[in-house]
């Protein structure tokens, strides 16, 4: 952000900006998957994240601060979508294949994490800029939101065991 124009204490304000408003999106999707039977009340929190990207893209010396800040408060509360991938794995794949799932998923976001920066240094040290990097994690997460709103109702649930029962063994 201090190549974009503002200062070093407008970017650590956004840093815990940022802190406290991922905790925040963490609650809220919490208390929000208890009350709503929808894998969909994700999109809304992708949706919040893929504009809190497009705002702090736009941030620059002529724009100051707050549209830095209102990117990070959105890009927070849309991180509240994290800890839903625990619960929609339950209530997608059951139990059974929740420990392999996870273990899968939790793999490939290392994965991921740890490619991102470099890939992103490689991008800004192409161009220059980072918009190039901003536009495609903005596909992403636009495309994210699509697929999120287009999931089906949840496989195991409250009317439905978290496992299918055990099958009988045969008689010996």
């Amino acid at each position: 952000m201090v190549a974009r124009g503002l200062t070093v204490e407008a970017a650590v304000g956004a840093l815990s900006l940022l802190s406290i408003f991922t905790t925040v999106g963490q609650f809220t999707s919490g208390f929000a998957l208890d009350r709503i039977d929808s894998a969909k009340i994700s999109a809304g929190y992708v949706a919040l994240y893929a504009l809190g990207v497009v705002m702090i893209a736009l941030t620059s010396d002529q724009t100051g601060p707050w549209t830095l800040y209102a990117g990070v408060i959105l890009l927070g509360l849309g991180g509240g979508v994290a800890p839903m991938a625990n619960y929609f794995f339950t209530r997608y794949f059951g139990l059974r294949s929740f420990a392999e799932l996870m273990g899968i998923f939790r793999g490939l976001m290392a994965f991921i994490t740890g490619l991102s920066p470099w890939v992103i240094g490689l991008i800004y040290d192409s161009t220059g800029s980072y918009d190039v990097a901003f536009v495609i994690l903005i596909m992403g997460t636009v495309s994210s939101v699509i697929i999120l709103a287009l999931l089906p109702p949840y496989r195991y649930g409250v009317a439905t065991p978290l496992a299918p029962p055990p099958k009988p063994e045969p008689a010996s």
